[in-house]
């Protein structure tokens, strides 16, 4: 089973992957470790899939719904912070101008 993931390209996408995957990580509905592969970026967006590999392919929806609600979750957490970051990265450029 592979779930779509699309970031904006201001998220940092490794530590995105990294916090998906320590959320995911203890869930037991896996065979198998799940992976995680860029499958497109562009100027604005990244697109990665998430690969599982269920026990019980019956469990497909309530699995969806789990992480995807940890996706939304963690996409609004890492777009928070790049938005802190680009603003004081602005503040401090303006700072340093003024100077």
């Amino acid at each position: 089973m592979t779930i779509p993931i699309v970031i904006n390209k201001e998220i940092d996408a490794v530590n995105f992957e990294k916090g998906l995957m320590s959320s995911i990580r203890d869930m037991k509905y896996f065979k198998k470790e799940p992976g995680i592969v860029t499958s497109k970026t562009d100027e604005k967006i990244i697109e990665l899939s998430l690969i599982l590999n269920l026990k019980d392919p019956e469990k497909k929806s309530v699995v969806t719904v789990e992480i995807n609600e940890i996706i939304t979750k963690l996409i609004a957490e890492f777009t928070e912070k790049a938005e802190k970051e680009r603003k004081e990265a602005k503040l401090k450029e303006i700072k340093d101008i003024s100077q």
